[in-house]
């Protein structure tokens, strides 16, 4: 009910229209950060009142580095990863 045609005011189809911080996105690494928008790219300005458009990643970006990192002298069992945080 919430997306379609009939939901879309002005569609962003420029070249420069949304565009990502970092030009490549490290898989192993994916957080919310990493689909942050380039500051000079339309979509900056795109949603009502001039504000960036899609999901704040400040307020997605919940994992710690620390709850996947090692301490020095500790390892991981091989396939051991932190579970997601939904």
């Amino acid at each position: 009910d919430f997306w379609g045609v009939g939901h879309v005011k002005e569609p962003l189809l420029a070249n420069d229209g949304v565009l990502l911080r970092e030009a490549v996105i490290d898989a192993k690494k994916l957080r919310p950060a990493s689909f942050s928008l380039f500051e000079q790219c339309q979509a900056m300005k795109w949603g009502e009142g001039e504000t960036p458009l899609g999901a704040d990643w400040t307020q997605l970006d919940l994992l710690r580095d620390t709850e996947t990192e090692t301490k020095p002298g500790e390892t991981k069992p091989v396939g051991a990863t932190a579970p997601p945080r939904f």
